[in-house]
This record gives structure tokens, sequence and C-alpha cells, in this order.
């Protein structure tokens, strides 16, 4: 018996897979640095002096007038 060489080729549809993993992050970041400067608060006062004034006018009419 003679044997022939024989080629088989078979025909399959092609098959794509994916695979899909949660995406993970890590971040780290170095502990922030806050500086508040003020300038020291300034108070300023004004004072006028003070005055009196004394009316002497009607310090005659004193007398007639008499409390009820």
């Amino acid at each position: 018996m003679l044997r022939i060489p024989q080629l088989t080729m078979q025909a399959t549809f092609p098959q794509l897979s994916i695979t899909v993993e949660r995406g993970y992050m890590h971040m780290r970041q170095q502990q922030a640095e806050l500086s508040i400067e003020q300038p020291k608060p300034q108070l300023e006062m004004k004072t006028t002096p003070p005055r009196l004034t004394i009316d002497q006018t009607e310090s005659g009419n004193l007398s007639s007038h008499s409390p009820t």
C-alpha cells in the first residue's frame, strides 16, 4: 500500500479573551506646613479734654422758684 502525504486544515472562528482587573492607585503626600504671620495690632486712642461750662445768667432767679 502506498501512503500519500496529506495536509489537513481546520478553520475555527477567532476568539479574543479580555481580562479586566480593578485599578488600584496608592498616593502618599507629605504633611503640609502652614505658616501664618500677622503684625501686632496697633491701638490709637484720642481723647478730647473735657470742658465744664457753667451758665450763671439765671442764677439770681433760683430763689423765686419754689418747689411744688
